[in-house]
């Protein structure tokens, strides 16, 4: 990972005629063991625009896959083995993010 993101940085440093780091921080990695954990990784992923208040509605992100899981016709397998039809993910990413996101429970959460 280290060495894709080094050439990654130094292209676009390059690129932009900058120097320095373009992250902050270390590499963080987290291994997914459950179906269940990984459910919970893709709405938080889809939900990050709008909790850097980027965008309202995780919908509106024209970098993300998020529409393709809400509205493919071609059916993802993740979705059909979680969800009956693909409104509930829909419905499973809103419900989060109207109870955590709109909530002031933030101030609480410990970055790991």
């Amino acid at each position: 990972m280290q060495i894709t993101l080094n050439a990654y940085v130094q292209a676009l440093n390059k690129q932009i005629n900058r120097t320095g780091p373009l992250f902050v921080g270390r590499f963080k990695h987290v291994l997914i063991d459950k179906e269940e954990y990984l459910l919970h990784v893709v709405r938080y992923i889809h939900l990050n625009p709008v909790k850097a208040k980027l965008i309202e509605k995780p919908d509106e992100w024209i970098y993300s896959d998020y529409q393709d899981w809400i509205h493919s016709n071609t059916k993802k397998f993740f979705i059909n083995e979680h969800f009956q039809r693909s409104n509930e993910y829909e419905h499973f990413v809103k419900e989060y993010q109207h109870e955590v996101l709109n909530s002031d429970l933030e101030r609480y959460y410990i970055d790991v």
